[in-house]
């Protein structure tokens, strides 16, 4: 009988430990996909003001291999209307390490209803400097460059499925592994209880 005891004991703490480990492991790679990435920021807006022109930049949560669209609105800060017709540039600073990877854009920067927007797709992970510099609005160019400048994080690329066991989610790792423990547990305790009458 105090072996069917120690043996019933034995199963249910390894048990425990074998599930309160895999629930760890399946949760880091949960929150961190698996490694450690940088977390991506929030929406950021940011704005500059230089003399009668009001700029306004707005980078969404972006993520790497995904189209992100970027939006610089221009308005008169005497009148509050917005300004069309001006000449903008657009640039990307890539930080990696301790290298600085910069990309004149090719993008088309339209102007719409929204201001001026840029549709872009990251290829890397990590921090990256948007840049706006606006050099006329309308036929008047402007005396000094209109910059603007703002950072955002790029996330890795979330694959599909989750980091769980040969392929398979997240949810069916913790279903399985559930499911083993419980009939290791349901086991043990017929056992203890002297085997099925």
């Amino acid at each position: 009988m105090k072996q069917t005891q120690l043996f019933v004991i034995g199963t249910v703490a390894l048990s425990t430990i074998l599930f309160s480990s895999c629930m760890h492991i399946g949760m880091t790679t949960m929150h961190d996909g698996g490694g450690h990435q940088a977390k991506p920021e929030s929406t950021i807006e940011k704005e500059v003001i230089d003399g009668d022109v009001k700029a306004v930049v707005r980078l969404p949560l972006m993520e790497v291999a995904s189209e992100s669209v970027i939006t610089l609105k221009l308005t008169n800060t005497k009148t509050a209307q917005p300004l069309s017709g001006a000449k903008v540039q657009f640039s990307v600073q890539h930080h990696a390490d301790t290298e600085l990877h910069e990309h004149v854009s090719g993008e088309e920067i339209r102007e719409g209803a929204d201001g001026y927007t840029v549709h872009f797709k990251a290829a890397e992970a990590g921090e990256h400097t948007f840049t706006f510099v606006v050099t006329a609005i309308g036929e008047r160019t402007l005396e000094r460059e209109v910059t603007i400048e703002a950072k955002q994080t790029v996330a890795p690329h979330q694959h599909e499925h989750g980091g769980g066991m040969m392929g398979m989610s997240n949810t069916s790792t913790y279903v399985i592994v559930g499911a083993v423990v419980m009939g290791a547990i349901m086991v043990a305790m017929i056992v203890a209880n002297g085997g099925m009458r």
